[in-house]
Formats: structure tokens, C-alpha cells, sequence
């Protein structure tokens, strides 16, 4: 199937480590619960026929990726990803938490592990239909003061479901 978005390729040589609030953290096991929850409401809400799932969540875990949660008061309400091959994915916050900066904070948190673990440049789709997800990923650029090439593409983009074994 082929899908339309755009690409942020984001050259980390001349970005600096940004602060990121304590309700941005590593997803552990124990949240899982609240993690199960958080991504019915999503689906409610966005219906996205590519959602992850729980064992997924474990398997991408294994490969390699980084996952962090947004938990204010013990309970989950945004999350972001960062693939091994630096790809910025998945980065959501519930409809309750907008407009506080929180998705700029979830994609400042993928950008300091990316330069954490060495890497030159991060990358991220955002499909053309997500204004929101849009502005916060070039928000973050006017922030970072980071150079970015972005553009519309349009590709193959199969998404292969993988589950732990």
C-alpha cells in the first residue's frame, strides 16, 4: 500500500541535550496495564488500523527500541518510540494532555537517546492527514535550531506485525 507523508531527516551534529520532564520515562513491565488502557482510548478515538499491540510493545523491545511513556499521576497518556535505525515512530499524547508541549517533550526525549547512543541523524514519517503531530515535530526544530530536510514522499510502507516468540 502506498502512503503519503512527510520526512523529517534531522542532523543531530549541532544539537544539545534538552530537558525533559520526570513524567517522561522508560516504559517498564508493571505499566502494562495502564498501557492497555491508554491504547483502547487511542483506538477510540483515531481507529488507526496499524496500532501496535501489547505483545508487540515487547517485541520491538527486543529488537532494540527505545520506548518512553508520558505518566502523570501513575497513569499512561502518551508514549514515543526510537527505532534502531534512528526512526522517530509512534509518538501519541491522549486528547486530555494536548497543547502542553508534551509531544515536543516526548520527541526532545527520542533526539537525547539518539545522540546518546552516537547517532548522526534521526529520522521521522508523519502522515499528511496528522496536522497536530506535524506541528509538534517542527516546532521541535524551531527549539533545536537543528537542520532538517523535509519532505512530502510517497512509498511503499508495509507495516509487518511481530510478535515475541
Amino acid at each position: 500500500m502506498t502512503q503519503t507523508f512527510y520526512r523529517f531527516d534531522i542532523d543531530l551534529g549541532l544539537y544539545q541535550y534538552q530537558e525533559i520532564p520526570q513524567t517522561i520515562i522508560p516504559y517498564e513491565k508493571r505499566f502494562e496495564r495502564s498501557l492497555s488502557t491508554e491504547i483502547k482510548r487511542f483506538q477510540s478515538e483515531l481507529h488507526w488500523k496499524d496500532m501496535w499491540t501489547i505483545p508487540e510493545v515487547y517485541t520491538r523491545l527486543d529488537e532494540g527500541y527505545d520506548f518512553w511513556v508520558y505518566r502523570p499521576k501513575n497513569q499512561i497518556k502518551g508514549w514515543g518510540w526510537l527505532s534502531p535505525e534512528g526512526e522517530i515512530k509512534n509518538v501519541y499524547v491522549s486528547k486530555w494532555s494536548r497543547n502542553q508541549g508534551i509531544c515536543q517533550k516526548l520527541i526532545l526525549q527520542a533526539l537525547n537517546r539518539a545522540l546518546d547512543l552516537d547517532m548522526e541523524s534521526v529520522f521521522a514519517r508523519v502522515d499528511v492527514w496528522n496536522t497536530p503531530s506535524l506541528k509538534s515535530f517542527e516546532r521541535v526544530l524551531e527549539i533545536i535550531g537543528c537542520k532538517s530536510n523535509i519532505k512530502i514522499v510517497e512509498e511503499e510502507y508495509a507495516r509487518t506485525r511481530k510478535t515475541r516468540k
